[in-house]
């Protein structure tokens, strides 16, 4: 089969404009981020549907789900894809962010489910002591308030996306068990920051442990996050997750300022 005829379904692509909305990523570095990924200040600042689909040309791209970039206003962000949406046609479903200890989340989730392409809701729960990664705190999973107020996603039908790091795993798996109604979407496979022998072997018994929850889906992406820029599909196989409940994405915005040390998989 030639690979250019698959039909493609991208599921986290980041459409980005400066002009439009305000992304402290861009307006503070940080080592903690560019220690995973490279410069950011070399991304693009606008980078939208028409920059995506010159890039893909000549692949049957289909469908592409679009993924927050940490805005500091997240509603109008998610509101301004939702505009590129009926213009482009892509991209066709919405990941938002959201804070559920926020005080503001019944009235942030209601915004989100009068957006027809919304399909769900991710938080940045990373925690790495000394860094800005996500959390501000190691024990946000376990928090009692945190954990009832994932069941706003229920009255729009919304899927979680918690971003975290392998350590914070079973409190993953604890949280997905609380709410077995809840779709819950894991992303980076989990992202094993310990990629020795030993951090290997910690991530493989949490995620065995995590395949007991039906409702969790693992996202493939985002390989520079775990291994480096220059990582190679030598180092990604040991980590092989079988052919059960994922899904694969490639962030090409991100890719952009350094592409040409990309490998593909």
């Amino acid at each position: 089969m030639n690979a250019h005829s698959v039909a493609i379904v991208d599921c986290h692509v980041h459409f980005v404009d400066v002009q439009v909305c305000s992304y402290p990523i861009f307006q503070q570095r940080s080592a903690a981020l560019e220690s995973l990924v490279g410069d950011y200040s070399a991304l693009p600042r606008r980078y939208v549907p028409e920059d995506y689909l010159k890039e893909v040309g000549g692949f049957k791209v289909v469908k592409t789900i679009w993924a927050e970039f940490m805005s500091d206003n997240p509603v109008g962000e998610a509101s301004w894809a939702q505009a590129l949406s009926h213009e482009n046609g892509h991209p066709h479903g919405l990941i938002v962010q959201a804070d559920f200890l926020s005080s503001e989340i019944v009235r942030v989730i209601d915004s989100y489910g009068s957006l027809p392409r919304v399909r769900a809701v991710r938080q940045h729960l990373a925690f790495q002591p000394g860094s800005n990664l996500g959390a501000a705190r190691p024990d946000v999973l376990e928090d009692s308030t945190w954990r009832e107020r994932l069941a706003l996603l229920r009255k729009h039908d919304l899927r979680c996306e918690l971003e975290i790091l392998a350590p914070q795993l079973p409190g993953f798996a604890n949280a997905a068990r609380v709410h077995p109604d809840i779709q819950f979407v894991l992303p980076l496979m989990g992202w094993p920051i310990d990629v020795t022998e030993a951090g290997h072997q910690a991530w493989k018994r949490d995620m065995k442990v995590l395949s007991g929850c039906k409702n969790v889906a693992v996202k493939i992406f985002g390989m520079e996050c775990l291994f480096g820029l220059d990582w190679r599909i030598e180092q990604v196989r040991p980590f092989d997750l079988g052919d059960h409940r994922f899904l694969r994405a490639r962030t090409l915005h991100v890719r952009q300022s350094h592409a040409d040390r990309w490998t593909g998989a």
